[in-house]
């Protein structure tokens, strides 16, 4: 058996057995690549989406709600990447999901900081609090799933780019002053009256290597824009949160309650990078 055959039927059971998918119905070639890339990847997804979330809800408590953005999202973004930055992006499928760690932290950053004035209980160390979110002896009742991004968002834009889909959109940063962006601590850090004291006259003043003054560049009205391109998100999102060791009427009081504070929290405080420009925010569906 050679390399490709090899392949080609490892393929074949990750298709049948985990995707119930038959390769060989239906079609005439047994090139598993072909096959594959004639079947619809908008199809191969769904299947996977509706998988993973019949597969979580069964047997305990959930609530399911969908999000779309409402300005670009950034997950990511701050990761290791060929490119300038990074997205965050499904290690099997290449598709945008929001990790579930992240929306659990936004969640409880929200609760503690916004809604605990009103509502003590929601304060670090509360009662609402410890069940939410957990202690760090103590885990939380409320499980934060990942949200995958829904399959009517993905569009296929050619049959040979399976990965590419219709939720990236190109942004970009234009910053107008690098120079001056660039300065390090030590660049500005003024000596103080002690350490000028101690030190010999001629290391009183900032030179270059000719000898000259060193002129701290300024913020000017006329510095060359430098463009940064990057990718950013938009789309609709599935969210879940489950509960466990309640039984099912408690259960729906609390994750009712954690629903509620998710969608606040996505939708005034935003979740992924650059929050304070405006990115990240998502409204209820």
């Amino acid at each position: 058996m050679t390399k490709q055959s090899l392949s080609d039927e490892i393929n074949k059971y990750m298709m049948k057995e985990h995707l119930n998918i038959n390769p060989d119905e239906g079609t005439k070639t047994s090139n598993v690549s072909a096959e594959f890339v004639e079947a619809p990847y908008v199809s191969l997804y769904s299947k996977v989406y509706e998988r993973y979330y019949k597969t979580i809800v069964a047997g305990q408590a959930a609530h399911c709600f969908s999000m779309s953005t409402a300005s670009n999202l950034l997950l990511g973004h701050g990761e290791v990447s060929a490119l300038d930055s990074s997205v965050e992006l499904h290690r099997m499928y290449g598709v945008p999901f929001i990790p579930g760690t992240a929306i659990k932290g936004v969640a409880a950053h929200y609760a503690r900081t916004v809604i605990g004035s009103a509502f003590p209980s929601l304060l670090p160390g509360g009662a609402d609090d410890v069940v939410l979110f957990g202690t760090p002896d103590r885990a939380g009742a409320i499980t934060f799933h990942d949200a995958l991004i829904t399959p009517d968002t993905i569009v296929m834009r050619s049959p040979l780019s399976k990965t590419v889909v219709s939720s990236l959109k190109l942004d970009v940063l234009t910053p107008h002053h690098q120079a001056y962006n660039s300065m390090t601590i030590q660049q500005v850090k003024q000596p103080s009256s002690d350490e000028r004291s101690k030190m010999p006259a001629s290391s009183l003043r900032d030179t270059t290597n000719n000898g000259s003054k060193q002129d701290l560049p300024a913020p000017r009205d006329d510095d060359s824009p430098i463009p940064v391109h990057f990718f950013a998100v938009q789309g609709e999102f599935k969210f879940m949160v489950t509960c466990s060791g309640e039984q099912m009427q408690v259960a729906q009081h609390w994750l009712q309650l954690a629903q509620e504070i998710v969608v606040g929290a996505l939708h005034h405080s935003g979740i992924g990078a650059k929050r304070n420009a405006g990115y990240g925010r998502m409204k209820l569906i």
